[in-house]
């Protein structure tokens, strides 16, 4: 595993390099992350992800956004314009180091969303698209957030919020702006609004793949927009749904083994 920082001197990326541990592939893999406490949690599976694929021949980077993690940038300042864009420089580095031919993308939770959307950007076909569990509706992923923090403040002040009206009314207010202690600057929660299920529908890969537990929000949305675009989209269902924004054991990574070995196993296949 190799640290590495790359961008404009002024606002570097920071990424983890996994290099093969055999016969390397001709293939490279870049993981997206997801935003906010979903990133802190997703931090152990992506690791894990990365260790076995490289362990199967694969170059893998893992990055921070820009305002994200190790990389440049405070945190209120990342928005999703600017993620596009680290996303398409990511795969950029990636494909320069390893010298691999193909380069395939697998994001999770917004980190799927954001991969979709530079995925029509790419001046070159991703050679496959992964989406785990992607946030397809960008209003209901506010309210999602905002749901969280609100349970996070409630656990927190315990009786004194049931008899204290001003700080539900404080804490109602702070998930305008917050997401379980991190910024949602209103450019950001402006352009997550405008995801919607037929904005990811166009995503462009030789090949595209949705993982995802039942019942997530806009899926059958999504499944339609494929369909009238003809558009493949191979569906892989999860057993297990995960909260992954909550804080009810702040800062805890968690590894769904289901999702880890559906992830390897797909991407073993050579095709």
């Amino acid at each position: 595993m190799i640290p590495i920082r790359f961008g404009t001197r002024d606002q570097q990326l920071f990424a983890l390099l996994h290099v093969p541990e055999k016969e390397p592939r001709d293939e490279a893999v870049l993981l997206c992350n997801p935003f906010g406490q979903e990133a802190i949690r997703a931090h152990r599976v992506f690791r894990v992800m990365a260790d076995q694929l490289s362990r199967q021949g694969f170059h893998v980077l893992r990055f921070d956004y820009f305002g994200t993690g190790d990389s440049a940038g405070e945190d209120g300042e990342g928005e999703l314009d600017r993620w596009v864009q680290d996303v398409l420089q990511a795969d950029t580095e990636l494909r320069q180091r390893s010298q691999c031919s193909r380069v395939s993308w697998i994001g999770l939770r917004l980190g799927a969303s954001i991969a979709a959307l530079a995925s029509s950007r790419a001046d070159h076909t991703i050679h496959r698209l992964l989406l785990w569990e992607p946030v397809l509706d960008g209003r209901a992923y506010l309210e999602e957030l905002a749901d969280a923090h609100t349970e996070s403040c409630r656990t927190s002040f315990g009786a004194r919020w049931f008899i204290e009206p001003l700080l539900r009314a404080r804490a109602a207010d702070e998930a305008q702006s917050e997401a379980l202690g991190f910024a949602l600057a209103a450019r950001l929660r402006e352009q997550l609004c405008a995801i919607t299920p037929h904005r990811l529908a166009v995503a462009e890969a030789r090949r595209r793949f949705v993982m995802a537990a039942p019942h997530l929000h806009g899926l059958d949305l999504l499944r339609q927009e494929c369909k009238s675009l003809n558009k493949s989209l191979a569906l892989t269902m999860l057993e297990e749904k995960i909260n992954w924004a909550t804080n009810e054991a702040m800062d805890s990574s968690i590894v769904p083994l289901q999702a880890l070995n559906s992830v390897v196993s797909l991407m073993g296949d050579r095709q």
